[in-house]
């Protein structure tokens, strides 16, 4: 391909986004002047390139016997594509922005992490020539940042057995119940008992726990169980903590989460709905930035041996049952 046609296509794309860019913003705006002013650019102009799209199109974007300009129903399909396509373009132009500078890489951890130890491994990164930046999301937007370029490391979610760290979940409640006879829990002990009229208790997961290896396991472990899947819920921490206290809800995370949010805390029996995590990043990065990343999410080796199974839960003191 010769630089001229290179140039031809990157100028076309230049200026696709451009009428997309007006087009999502009389939409919005339901208005071409107010459109106008929020772009920057005159009305003449932003009515030329929805034009233009009506155009190449061949098809009405708006309807313009109304009052407000509203989106025809071809406009209504497309609209999520060209707005995907302009996320996707300011992605870049912040990839690209960062990329100019090319002396800070940004590297995505899990929410919440503690203070100190992100201090201790940014430290470790100018010890080793290395500006790091940090930016603290839940596991699916991470991965997303990761392949749009905004992020140049990440600590990315895997199953427990490709890991190379992993973080123990357990089950989170009021201080109040009891925790388990025999220090870790079995998921069977949230269902009711027969004959109660209690419903088992509303199962919660946390944002960074929000991925479709992790969920799908946890939808079959707790089917096993004998529960629905279906009562399994994602909320942050904050809401889930409030409905732990005021509902009787249980929150499946971390013995760190669980402390900071003021809960009881006990690990589960199976090691198989661990987090399993593993760094992207180049070799020579990964041997000094994984240790010190693991203290950071309250990781162990993946080697991590499995704690020996505790005995069924006494039913008396299953938490769907007490008070």
């Amino acid at each position: 391909m010769t630089w001229q046609l290179i140039a031809i296509r990157y100028n076309c794309a230049v200026e696709l986004l451009a009428h997309l860019d007006a087009l999502v913003a009389v939409v919005d705006a339901q208005s071409f002047t107010r459109a106008a002013d929020r772009l920057g650019i005159p009305q003449p102009v932003v009515s030329r390139r929805v034009h233009n799209l009506e155009r190449v199109w061949g098809q009405p974007l708006l309807d313009r016997t109304a009052r407000a300009s509203t989106p025809t129903p071809f406009a209504q399909a497309v609209l999520p594509h060209a707005r995907e396509l302009l996320l996707r373009a300011e992605r870049l132009e912040r990839a690209v922005s960062s990329a100019r500078k090319g002396v800070i890489r940004t590297l995505g951890v899990p929410p919440d992490c503690p203070a100190p130890a992100l201090a201790r491994l940014l430290q470790a990164a100018a010890e080793h020539g290395l500006t790091l930046a940090i930016r603290e999301l839940p596991a699916r937007s991470r991965q997303e940042a990761l392949e749009s370029g905004e992020l140049a490391l990440a600590l990315t979610r895997v199953t427990v057995e490709r890991a190379s760290l992993r973080v123990p979940l357990g089950l989170a409640a009021a201080p109040s119940r009891p925790g388990p006879s025999g220090g870790a829990w079995h998921l069977d002990v949230l269902r009711p008992r027969r004959g109660s009229s209690t419903p088992s208790p509303q199962l919660l997961v946390l944002p960074e726990d929000d991925v479709e290896p992790f969920l799908d396991r946890l939808r079959d472990e707790v089917a096993r169980a004998g529960m629905s899947p279906a009562g399994i819920r994602v909320d942050p921490p904050g809401t889930a903590a409030a409905q732990v206290l005021a509902a009787g809800a249980v929150l499946f995370c971390d013995r760190g989460t669980a402390e900071r949010l003021g809960l009881g805390w006990a690990p589960l029996a199976s090691r198989t709905l661990d987090r399993g995590y593993e760094l992207t990043a180049p070799a020579s990065l990964s041997e000094w930035m994984v240790p010190l990343l693991r203290a950071a999410v309250g990781g162990v080796p993946s080697d991590y041996a499995e704690p020996p199974e505790s005995e069924p839960v006494d039913p008396a003191l299953r938490f769907a049952a007490s008070g």
